[in-house]
């Protein structure tokens, strides 16, 4: 049986992987925008706080005239309204209204006035509905009463609904009907530039232009020594994109001596 002389060394070197080269990220910065939220202080807004400032000087006033007509009256009239001092309570409690908001407007960080300048407003808005209903009930019984007197209750009265209805929207709405730590959005804008920005400790890898489809030939065998001396080159050459290859010992057999 005849000897089989196999190769003395079949080397194979595996080609390297085609690996595209990793770049660093670069961002390009336009801005940068800093979102923070603040937690809405109990007191009024400022875009609010003039025209309540101007309402508050209304109802002060409001308080002292209806509390000097509410004198004058009962002086030289004896009619129901004057009798019972209508005019002189409700003006006291819309003096002291008034005089409250004046004083959140100064002092807008008191929490304890800005409660006591809330609980007046109600109080004064829920007397000024009988105010209103015994002003015109002087008018309907304008026999008994001074006419002016009455005309100028009603107006007093409705004046007061209004003002205090005013202070009760204002709160409720910015103050009190808001959720307890409730944040108003804010933004900070810094950092303008148009320039590319490397990020810090970081370094920078220049971008570098690849082949879609690139086309890489690599001898991958070296030469096979045979017992004889004889030399076979190798001259497989790999494809990236094909997926057979040669095998190096089933060549090397076909030039076995037969």
């Amino acid at each position: 049986m005849s000897n089989v002389n196999y190769p003395v060394q079949l080397q194979q070197q595996i080609p390297p992987q085609y690996q595209q080269p990793i770049q660093q990220p670069v961002t390009s910065v336009y801005s940068q925008i800093d979102q923070h939220y603040v937690t809405q202080a109990m007191t009024i807004p400022p875009h609010v706080r003039r025209s309540a400032f101007g309402l508050a000087i209304a109802l002060l006033i409001l308080g002292i005239i209806s509390i000097i007509f509410g004198g004058i009256s009962f002086i030289f009239s004896r009619s129901f309204v004057t009798l019972i001092g209508a005019n002189i309570w409700v003006g006291l409690i819309y003096t002291i209204a008034g005089s409250l908001a004046i004083a959140h407007h100064q002092v807008p960080t008191n929490v304890s006035l800005l409660h006591s300048f809330y609980a007046f407003s109600i109080i004064a808005f829920i007397f000024s509905l009988p105010h209103f209903g015994i002003s015109v009930a002087s008018l309907v019984y304008s026999y008994y009463v001074f006419i002016p007197s009455g005309i100028i209750s009603t107006c007093l009265s409705i004046s007061g609904f209004s003002l205090t209805l005013a202070f009760i929207v204002i709160l409720s709405k910015y103050i009190y009907c808001v959720n307890p730590g409730a944040t108003v959005p804010g933004r900070v804008y810094t950092n303008f530039t148009s320039d590319p920005v490397q990020p810090a400790g970081m370094p920078y890898v220049a971008s570098q232009q690849i082949p879609a489809n690139p086309i890489q030939q690599t001898q991958v065998g070296s030469p096979v020594i045979y017992p004889g001396g004889t030399t076979m080159p190798s001259t497989a050459i790999m494809n990236p994109q094909s997926t057979t290859m040669t095998s190096e010992k089933g060549k090397a057999l076909n030039y076995f001596p037969r």
